[in-house]
């Protein structure tokens, strides 16, 4: 009887162990996807946003080549050929002043020197007249722009930098945070067999102490 006793006490005791273990186990899952989740939302937010400061330091370094070739081109007197490199800074500029974190000042800047530089390359007559004025004209605001834009190319890059580094940073601490979680949900998984097998252990004592009992009571009798 006192066997028996034990057997059910301990049989309940290690029911009640495997429910709370499933419980545990159960919030240790659930906190473990969603921190997947959130860190799969970082990750496409940081391919976004990495894929956007690469165009834009890509752009502004096709901006300041193609304003440098055109100033050469100009001083050349290569004047044709000068026009087509503003047709290429054109391009170049207007893609950057469309991207994404970008001072205000510096897209001001670019977007009157995008206007200008439209109006006298649709102006043909103007510029067959006053080529010198006008290589003069160009070569002073492209001078300030290509230095605009060479902040614009830096400024971007440190931002792509940063970006790179918080993205390394977040993929550690998930690491870590999984690490942990799935450790504790091994652990747990150990403690729940451990708790079972006990439990199925208990009720077979309990199952051969009352064959027994049965028995002796039978013999008593």
């Amino acid at each position: 009887e006192a066997t028996i006793a034990d057997a059910k006490a301990t049989g309940v005791a290690m029911a009640d162990e495997v429910a709370t273990l499933g419980t545990e186990a159960a919030a240790k899952n659930k906190e473990l996807y969603d921190a997947t989740e959130v860190r799969k939302a970082q990750n496409a937010d940081f391919t976004a946003a990495e894929a956007e400061l690469v165009k834009s330091v890509d752009e502004c370094s096709r901006a300041v080549q193609a304003l440098e070739k055109g100033m050469a081109l100009l001083q050349g007197g290569q004047r044709k050929e000068a026009k087509k490199q503003l047709k290429a800074v054109s391009m170049a500029l207007t893609s950057i002043v469309a991207a994404v974190s970008i001072e205000t000042e510096s897209s001001r800047k670019l977007k009157s020197f995008l206007q200008q530089t439209n109006a006298e390359s649709d102006n043909d007559d103007l510029s067959l007249k006053q080529p010198q004025a006008k290589m003069v004209a160009y070569e002073s605001k492209s001078g300030g722009i290509v230095q605009t834009v060479k902040d614009m190319q830096a400024k971007a890059e440190g931002e792509l930098s940063s970006l790179r580094k918080k993205e390394m940073a977040d993929a550690h601490e998930f690491k870590m945070l999984e690490q942990n979680l799935n450790n504790e949900i091994s652990h747990n998984q150990e403690k729940t067999a451990s708790a079972t097998k006990a439990k199925a252990s208990a009720e077979e004592s309990q199952a051969t102490a009352e064959g027994d009992l049965a028995e002796t009571t039978k013999t008593k009798t």
